[in-house]
């Protein structure tokens, strides 16, 4: 099992308006079946300052890979992003399979 963590800091100043990003991120990831499967869960959060608008961004990941014959990889993942702003509020969800072949 393995654990990763990363932070970030971002600050921008053009002529008179300034912005400010900050956030941080962590992940499990695991090894399963013989290594032939590998399982990743994540949470991230970034949040954006501009002037008088704060935005923010939460979002959730899991994320797997299988692979079949040595040359077969199967990969499905998830991202669940809400995001919170002055303006409006939005939820995301985007789901992707892919399928790949090593020759």
């Amino acid at each position: 099992m393995a654990l990763n963590t990363s932070l970030n800091y971002t600050s921008n100043t053009v002529s008179s308006m300034s912005s400010h990003a900050q956030g941080g991120a962590i992940s499990l990831s695991k090894k399963l079946m013989k290594d032939k499967m590998n399982s990743n869960l994540g949470l991230l959060y970034n949040s954006n300052i501009t002037g008088s608008q704060h935005n923010s961004v939460l979002g959730l990941k899991l994320m797997t890979n299988y692979t079949a014959f040595k040359k077969h990889i199967f990969s499905l993942g998830a991202i669940q992003m809400f995001k919170n702003s002055s303006q409006q509020n939005l939820n995301e969800l985007t789901v992707n399979f892919n399928y790949g072949y090593n020759f």
